[in-house]
């Protein structure tokens, strides 16, 4: 069950450190935000939302398999 629970913090602490060392939208040069051609706003937002949901997912999986072990 420990190992379970430190897979699982683990996972959890570099996904979030993913997700926090991105640059925020707002904060873009305004520059950069209408180069199209580096990223897709759309496509960022999406990215790092289902890294988001896989975080949290990750979670619930090892919640539930240290309730089956």
């Amino acid at each position: 069950m420990r190992k379970v629970k430190y897979t699982q913090q683990n996972f959890h602490e570099k996904l979030s450190t993913i997700i926090e060392e991105f640059p925020r939208l707002d904060g873009i040069h305004p520059f950069y935000s209408d180069l199209h051609v580096l990223y897709n706003k759309d496509h960022y937002k999406l990215t790092l939302g289902q890294i988001n949901s896989a975080r949290n997912l990750i979670g619930r999986i090892a919640k539930d398999y240290v309730k089956l072990l």
